[in-house]
């Protein structure tokens, strides 16, 4: 899974199957993704339940409240919710 922020408020991003796109704002430690966040809606069975796992990221990402925390300087959090998801710098 990849987030790609770029420095003109868009986010281009790659699931398990899908991908999405849209803009983002970051305010302090609030993220907000969207309006206008959009997801291509491919089907896939590979790796075995990628769909499932496209659905809980992108369920969460959609969400309004999006904390954002940078534990380190090659690492963000983003937590929605039960939700957190880990991104590395790659």
């Amino acid at each position: 899974m990849t987030f790609d922020f770029q420095m003109d408020g868009f986010l281009r991003g790659t699931g398990f199957c899908n991908d999405f796109f849209g803009p983002y704002n970051v305010d302090g430690e609030h993220l907000t993704l969207g309006p206008g966040l959009h997801f291509t809606a491919l089907t896939c069975s590979q790796p075995p339940g990628a769909e499932a796992a496209d659905e809980v990221v992108f369920n969460a990402i959609k969400r309004d409240d999006i904390r954002v925390a940078m534990p380190t300087a090659e690492s963000l959090e983003l937590s929605a919710g039960a939700v957190l998801i880990v991104l590395e710098r790659g």
